[in-house]
């Protein structure tokens, strides 16, 4: 059978695959530094500002600010203004990469350094067949997992603890029931399980969550 022929455009597409992959793997690893030393939080309070002004701001090296601000221009993370020589952390891109809630990703690149300590131990269990304990992964696993989860728990209860008293008491009462939950087939479920077989709800959306004002049906 004939060797197939070399496609250089294949070759092409590919090695520009593999090289958007190490970009954003590098991006990672300069996330997850931003995120242990509080960089993000900083700069989500500042307006644009020098690497000097950051670093002053965060008590840290401006040399080692300047160049980690560096990397995060070239990721699209932070903007940089050339002629003042400041950078801006966006308010769109803050919102996914602070607070304690569920819309911060920066969690999800703690689980990188994690996972490359253990590169050794995942490599020998290919050779022998064998697994990798849970208690390598310890103790950071566990704290990151917290880190992880428990916002989404605090908003669902958050919500929940919302619609289920605030809309069901006001209900009750004759008046408007105001409330957050995730969507209108959630707050609707939530209400005719407490009882209110009719009821209509108007929403009213905010940047952050779905907000509902409902009324008995006749």
């Amino acid at each position: 059978m004939p060797e197939a022929e070399f496609e250089r455009a294949k070759a092409k597409a590919f090695t520009q695959l593999m090289v958007r992959h190490l970009e954003g793997a590098a991006v990672s690893v300069m996330l997850e530094v931003g995120r242990r030393v509080g960089l993000f939080e900083a700069m989500a309070r500042m307006s644009a500002a020098t690497s000097a002004e950051i670093a002053e701001k965060t008590s840290l090296s401006e040399r080692y600010v300047r160049e980690w601000l560096a990397a995060m221009v070239c990721g699209g993370i932070v903007e940089y203004a050339a002629a003042e020589r400041t950078f801006r952390l966006p308010r769109e891109h803050a919102a996914a990469l602070t607070g304690a809630s569920t819309r911060n990703l920066t969690s999800m690149v703690e689980i990188f350094p994690l996972l490359n300590r253990v590169i050794p131990d995942v490599a020998e269990a290919f050779r022998s067949g064998g697994g990798v304990p849970y208690s390598a992964f310890q103790p950071d696993f566990t704290g990151l997992m917290d880190r992880r989860s428990r916002p989404r728990y605090d908003e669902l209860l958050f919500y929940t603890m919302s619609t289920m008293h605030c809309m069901s008491v006001s209900l009750a009462a004759g008046g408007p029931g105001l409330g957050a939950a995730w969507g209108h087939q959630v707050a609707t479920r939530m209400l005719r399980e407490a009882g209110f077989a009719h009821v209509q709800l108007f929403e009213r959306v905010d940047p952050a969550n779905s907000l509902y004002v409902a009324r008995c049906g006749r």
